[in-house]
């Protein structure tokens, strides 16, 4: 689920004002891929600096407010991302182009603050934003921050203790007087990724197919050690599992298969080990009634080629709580990334079917980053 806390508010010195339409940025793409070869499609973001004007150097005075004031408060200064400030900045100006004030858009692709991030090229969908709009002000800036500040829900957002990135987006039009339109985003982004990329992918594996023959309602769990890897889908009157390894073979591995009866707790029952020359051999446990319920076990490795598809990309920890991070395709589990703090490191990974959810678990919580489109040529999406 992507999170976010949004407010609004408006300060005016007279008569309430209207959003009217004004003259808006380039039309707005649907966020994808740019294609850089027939074999492999690229990440990137469509929404850039070039494309959302803004005033910057009111923007960065708000951020020098917003960081005086968590000064004040004991916390830590926030720093200027600037794909979270081409983000405030296309709401912003959408706002007044389309003449309406809200933190909902009526595009549905970006219609929320994460998925507006998200199009600009910023992954971490918990994000939060403060909108405002101010007139008749010698220091623009100053009121837009100071209208915030006296908001009980924009200054929450402002001293949130998680929050480390920000970027604002100020604009103004004439509507009858000088009229200033401001959007704040706020965001943590524990885990960065960039140079995401999506090719085809051919490679030698083992495959390794065991299949089992069970009563009726049982269920098979596998494991590796103590990481687990897949529920393994039911095969007429049984079940099969199929995983392609590593060819050659770093080292001799161990599977662990476990049967769920019912209500009951899982219990393992049945072991298959792959050497590394590729030799496959079973251990069935019969000491349980639960155990007993799988009646057959048949194991085979064989070598071949496949065709498949592998993203890569570059991952970033910006804390140590994300060092730790999991990462999950269409919630699978996979194991911990090698990140390092602060330091940008290559990942890659075999994507499987024709749509692909990359999730990430940090601190115990999921999160969507991106979906992947394979059903024609391959399309990033934000979630």
């Amino acid at each position: 689920m992507r999170n976010h806390l949004v407010f609004l508010l408006t300060l005016v010195l007279g008569s309430p004002l209207a959003c009217g339409p004004a003259s808006g940025p380039a039309s707005a793409r649907s966020p994808g891929a740019s294609v850089t070869s027939s074999k492999s499609v690229s990440y990137a973001p469509v929404w850039h600096a070039r494309s959302y004007k803004g005033l910057k150097k009111l923007e960065d005075r708000i951020v020098g407010y917003v960081n005086q004031l968590r000064k004040r408060k004991g916390l830590v200064a926030l720093r200027t991302d600037e794909r979270l400030r081409v983000a405030a900045r296309q709401h912003t100006l959408e706002m007044v182009a389309k003449g309406y004030y809200s933190h909902i858009s009526p595009v549905k692709t970006w219609a929320s603050v994460a998925q507006r991030a998200c199009h600009a090229g910023f992954f971490d969908p918990f994000v939060s934003e403060n909108i405002g709009k101010v007139a008749g002000f010698a220091d623009p800036a100053f009121a837009m921050f100071e209208s915030w500040r006296k908001s009980p829900g924009h200054y929450a957002n402002m001293v949130q203790t998680r929050i480390r990135y920000i970027g604002v987006g100020l604009i103004s039009v004439t509507q009858g007087r000088r009229i200033y339109y401001g959007t704040q985003v706020f965001a943590t982004n524990d885990l960065d990724l960039r140079k995401l990329k999506v090719a085809p992918l051919r490679r030698r594996v083992l495959r390794l197919t065991v299949d089992f023959a069970t009563a009726s309602g049982v269920e098979v769990k596998a494991w590796m050690g103590y990481r687990f890897v897949a529920n393994v889908p039911r095969r007429g009157r049984g079940a099969r599992f199929v995983l392609d390894l590593r060819v050659p073979r770093p080292r001799t591995q161990t599977f662990d298969f476990a049967v769920k009866v019912g209500a009951q707790m899982p219990l393992v029952c049945v072991h298959v080990k792959v050497t590394r020359g590729g030799a496959v051999s079973t251990r069935r446990n019969t000491f349980d009634r639960r155990c007993r319920q799988v009646t057959r076990v048949t194991a085979t490795a064989r070598k071949l080629t496949t065709h498949g598809t592998e993203l890569s990309g570059e991952a970033r920890a910006d804390n140590t709580k994300a060092l730790q991070s999991r990462y999950y395709l269409n919630h699978q589990w996979g194991p911990r990334l090698k990140l390092r703090l602060r330091k940008w490191v290559p990942f890659t990974r075999t994507l499987g079917g024709r749509r692909t959810r990359l999730s990430y678990v940090v601190g115990g919580l999921m999160k969507d980053y991106l979906w992947i489109d394979l059903s024609g040529k391959p399309v990033f999406r934000c979630p």
